[in-house]
């Protein structure tokens, strides 16, 4: 091996190849495509081949990336790589191209057998499918990194099912999505018609680089090389804007009102997923308002999580919404739409709360399952027992959302109902984040380990 090689790199090369492997791979590879060509001809051997990249370098690929880092991790290796001198980068790439090597091995084998036996005039062209098919493959990849480097910190011990399930999906809906459904149509994006596969391969290109992207950031995280959250911010605002693009007619065609509705959707969503991936407690929140009270504002924004981003984004979006939803007509004025986008923000905000009162307790270890449970109790079993039971009042007062031909009386008493919730949930938020600052000492002490 090249010793200027990424001694990362390097070592899951070492692991990975041996000249066993690297003689079975082809051999069994072009059997399997062989049998293909003799019962289905030339367009046989390029679907198997096809078939055969999927497996290879989204699924197999996708789970040697996770396994790679799990399997540190239950060895009890992973801390002392945490500490050796290799930088972020160095780790993000070793493990993205070192622990699939062996899968790219044979997948691109099968991609090249494939494009050589790619049939003349079909609707797929193969200078857009191979493109696309690598931009998935390597996408997927960095979204597993992401899910275990995430599951790790958060110190999941199964978390490897979990992960697995969602490269599938993710995978799943990256190559076979509806794109595959549209050579032949246009889709508008924005007001502007564009053909259906070249515009899946740019969406792809672009979310396989920003998942690459995101996996570095997360590795910076986990090395304690300080970032501050602006990358978290544009990928907030790059998935509104994207998902945007395909709302602008059913929101009234106007842009502010289609970015803002779709940036409070997604700012909310991604609040609420970093919620409970993110290590948050009363250290975390004892550093920020150090941090802030002694006005070192650059280490305020290192210390501050993403979920507290994307919910600053969402209050500001919905401020943008409320102005901006085509809301003139006596319509929509009757149905209350103008006021929709407060109340996902004060829902919002008292789950918010509601989870950092469990945060800032003793038990960390269940502040996640105990959040999950209550809200389980607050959206979906007190109103379906209280609407069982005929009790509509007291529903309304756990989940007040109604759309019945008084939505606007409906509205105004939905969001003084949720205003009330938020009160409590700040209240006891409070509280607990008295008796946490009681019981640890001064916030300062919290500061130690704080400076990378």
């Amino acid at each position: 091996m090249n010793p200027e090689l990424n001694p990362e790199l390097q070592r899951n090369l070492w692991l990975e190849f041996s000249r066993h492997r690297l003689l079975v791979m082809p051999g069994v590879l072009a059997l399997i495509l062989l049998a293909a060509a003799q019962h289905h001809g030339r367009e046989g051997v390029a679907g198997t081949g096809l078939g055969l990249f999927l497996a290879l370098a989204v699924f197999w690929g996708s789970q040697r990336v996770m396994a790679a880092l799990f399997e540190e991790w239950q060895q009890k290796t992973w801390d002392s790589q945490r500490m050796s001198a290799l930088g972020p980068w160095q780790m993000t790439s070793g493990k993205l191209l070192g622990s699939t090597a062996f899968a790219w091995y044979g997948a691109l084998f099968c991609l090249g057998v494939a494009a050589v036996a790619w049939p003349w005039g079909s609707a797929y062209p193969l200078g857009t499918v191979i493109p696309l098919l690598l931009s998935a493959a390597v996408g997927v990849q960095a979204a597993a990194l992401i899910t275990s480097l995430t599951a790790a910190r958060k110190g999941l011990a199964r978390a490897r099912a979990f992960g697995l399930i969602f490269v599938f999906f993710y995978g799943l809906y990256s190559v076979f999505g509806v794109g595959l459904k549209l050579p032949a149509r246009e889709l508008t994006w924005w007001g502007s018609a564009y053909s259906g596969l070249p515009f899946l391969l740019a969406s792809t290109a672009f979310w396989a680089s920003a998942a690459v992207l995101g996996a570095y950031r997360l590795m910076c995280q986990e090395l304690q090389v300080r970032t501050t959250p602006s990358v978290w911010v544009a990928f907030n605002l790059c998935l509104a804007g994207y998902l945007a693009g395909f709302a602008t007619q059913p929101l009234g065609g106007t842009t502010l009102a289609a970015f803002s509705m779709t940036g409070l959707l997604v700012s909310a969503g991604l609040t609420y997923a970093m919620l409970f991936t993110e290590q948050t407690g009363a250290l975390v929140l004892r550093r920020i308002w150090v941090r802030a009270h002694r006005r070192e504002w650059r280490y305020m924004f290192e210390e501050t999580p993403c979920w507290v981003v994307s919910l600053t984004l969402a209050a500001v979006v919905c401020i943008l919404a409320m102005i901006a939803t085509p809301g003139r007509s006596p319509e929509m004025v009757r149905l209350g739409v103008p006021f929709w986008p407060l109340l996902v923000l004060l829902f919002l905000l008292r789950d918010v709360a509601i989870f950092l009162v469990f945060a800032l307790g003793r038990a960390q270890r269940r502040v996640e399952a105990a959040t999950l449970f209550y809200l389980a109790l607050l959206y979906l079993i007190l109103p379906w027992v209280f609407t069982a039971a005929g009790a509509h009042g007291l529903r309304f007062l756990v989940l007040p959302v109604s759309f019945t031909q008084s939505a606007l009386a409906q509205a105004v008493l939905a969001h003084a109902v949720l205003v009330g919730h938020v009160v409590i949930a700040l209240g006891l938020l409070l509280y607990r984040w008295r008796q946490s600052v009681r019981a640890v000492g001064l916030p300062e002490q919290g500061l130690e380990g704080s400076r990378a």
